[in-house]
Parts: C-alpha cells; structure tokens; sequence
C-alpha cells in the first residue's frame, strides 16, 4: 500500500534536486578553476602580477574537487533517501491503533485510509479474534 501525499504539499523542488545542484556547483568550481588557470583572472581582473600557467597544479586541484564533490554528492543521496524512508513512517497509538496525521489529528485507521490512500476499507474477523469471539461456534475449516 503506498500513501499518496496531499495535493496541496509538494516535495520541495530544490531537495528533489539537490544531488544535480550539487553536481553542476561542483561543475562551476571546476570551471573556474580552469578559468582562473587559463586566464590568469587575478592580474586580469585585480591588476596582480601575472603567474605562469601550471598544469599540474590545476590537474591535481581539479581531481581534489571532484574526489571531494563525488563524496559531498554521495552522502547527499544517501541522507536524501534515509529521509524519505523516516518520513514514510505512520505514528499509530499503541493502545487504540489511532494515526497520527500531518496536522497532528488523531484519527481512526479506516478514516486515514479513505482520506490518504486508494485504498478501501472492509471488516471482518481474523482465525484467532473468531475463536476467542465465538468459542464453539467457530469452526476452523470455514
């Protein structure tokens, strides 16, 4: 059974994507880094004496910030997902079985199901209540 989420809230747009955010700041780091190297835009920009292009250090930097964005990126999806799985969780009353809901309502579990889900509600008695209900009236092959 899976429970819709209300029409009205929406997974933010900006913590769907994070991990593609991440993924093209990580993309502009690595571009101005390139840039930086390339054009020198310290003495361009700021008047600084010019420096010679160094290739290794820009290699070495670049590979830096891709170790570390493949990491940062990782553990983004991996919190992502582990909040998802903790936000599926449904708060139930141990005592009267009642759900909690996203306005901190209490209600039956039926309800909730008819307001949240596809899905359609019936009763009817499991083997054990009917034997502890009906005693000598229950018969097992039924």
């Amino acid at each position: 059974m899976k429970v819709r989420s209300k029409p009205n809230s929406t997974e933010p747009i900006l913590i769907k994507y994070l991990p593609l955010i991440e993924f093209f700041g990580f993309l502009v780091i690595i571009i101005m880094l390139w840039l930086d190297e390339l054009f020198d835009l310290p003495a361009l920009v700021l008047g600084a004496p010019a420096t010679p292009v160094n290739w290794r250090e820009s290699l070495l930097e670049t590979v830096f910030v891709l170790i570390t964005g493949s990491i940062v990126i990782f553990f983004t999806a991996k919190i992502l997902k582990k909040m998802k799985q903790l936000e599926s969780y449904l708060p139930v009353c141990a005592n009267c079985r009642k759900i909690r809901n996203s306005n901190d309502e209490w209600e039956f579990l039926e309800n909730f199901l008819l307001k949240n889900t596809d899905t359609k509600v019936t009763h009817t008695v499991c083997p054990d209540c009917a034997k502890l209900l009906y005693g000598d009236y229950y018969n097992e092959t039924e």
